[in-house]
């Protein structure tokens, strides 16, 4: 699985738990994409972070692989002085579509997230702004 394939799976499964869920009116802005944020509305903006790659080999199994940790961050944004409940509703959303889950294969690449985190960084640039963060590892048989 390549860098591009692995945005390609994870957005699309983002996408699809978050269109199936409570705040499917909600935006999202991906990764270098336009900013169309209207002022006093609340959006979600999804990036992946790529981090490092290593060799592994089971012991026993004799098959080396690759494994590459990543990281996936939601960043919640609401408007300004309405309180937190409803940030912290959408951070419980998103986490729900992360937490624990496999997507992918082992022939072209599998993808673990683990236990999702969430930061508050209180109000930035009129917008009150929590964000989910999910550590994933994604496994590519050699």
């Amino acid at each position: 699985m390549s860098f591009e394939a692995e945005r390609a799976v994870i957005e699309t499964w983002f996408d699809t738990g978050w269109r199936s869920g409570p705040f499917s009116n909600v935006p999202v802005v991906y990764d270098n994409t336009p900013i169309l944020e209207l002022p006093q509305k609340e959006f979600v903006y999804h990036r992946i972070i790529s981090g490092e790659g290593r060799q592994m080999e089971i012991v026993g199994e004799g098959t080396p692989f690759s494994r590459y940790v990543g990281l996936v961050q939601v960043d919640i944004l609401v408007p300004p002085n309405t309180g937190s409940a409803k940030a912290r509703r959408m951070a419980d959303a998103i986490s729900s579509i992360y937490r624990r889950k496999q997507i992918g294969n082992q022939q072209s690449g599998l993808i673990s997230f683990q236990v999702p985190s969430v930061l508050n960084f209180g109000q930035i640039n009129e917008k009150f702004r929590l964000a989910v963060t999910c550590r994933f590892l994604r496994n590519i048989r050699q």
